[in-house]
């Protein structure tokens, strides 16, 4: 809810060129339970783009934010944001709240020049590590292992990811 009034829109964006129902329409339902159980008025939209390049990002996302009113924040369900930070600041609309995932060079730079606000990051060398163990604990230790395993995950923003 960082920087967002009582009500407003908040722009979903999924950009992948493969439908991958689990990891981005899991995360957007993430997203929406949010606001479900906090009892949130926003309206929020969501838009598919399965063509990543950069001039199709941006004409999808003209076409929204200028059929609308208002969008209130941006929320990007992975690592491609940096997309969208452009676009944003190519037209002068930098001051929406922008988040996304995953501590790439290019959405870094976007981080810290203040386009982006956070970027959600997995810890991938720590789900790497986990993953490696859990086999080896089932297959050479022959321990049962637990299907689901809860993750940190870290919120970086332009003032820590000089320490990430």
């Amino acid at each position: 809810m960082y920087r967002q009034k009582k009500e407003g829109t908040i722009l979903v964006v999924n950009l992948s060129r493969e439908v991958d129902p689990y990891n981005y329409l899991q995360i957007e339902e993430g997203f929406r339970s949010y606001f479900r159980e906090e009892g949130l008025s926003h309206s929020i939209i969501r838009l598919d783009i399965r063509d990543t390049s950069y001039l199709s990002v941006a004409k999808s996302l003209k076409k929204v934010v200028h059929s609308r009113e208002a969008v209130d924040g941006i929320f990007v369900t992975n690592s491609r944001v940096f997309s969208v930070a452009r676009f944003l600041e190519e037209n002068d609309l930098a001051g929406i709240p922008l988040i996304g995932y995953d501590f790439l060079k290019q959405n870094i730079d976007h981080l810290k020049n203040g386009t982006i606000d956070f970027l959600i990051c997995h810890k991938p060398e720590e789900q790497g590590y986990r993953s490696v163990m859990a086999l080896y604990q089932s297959l050479v230790l022959g321990t049962a292992v637990g299907k689901v395993h809860f993750m940190p995950i870290d919120i970086v923003t332009k003032e820590n990811c000089d320490y990430y």
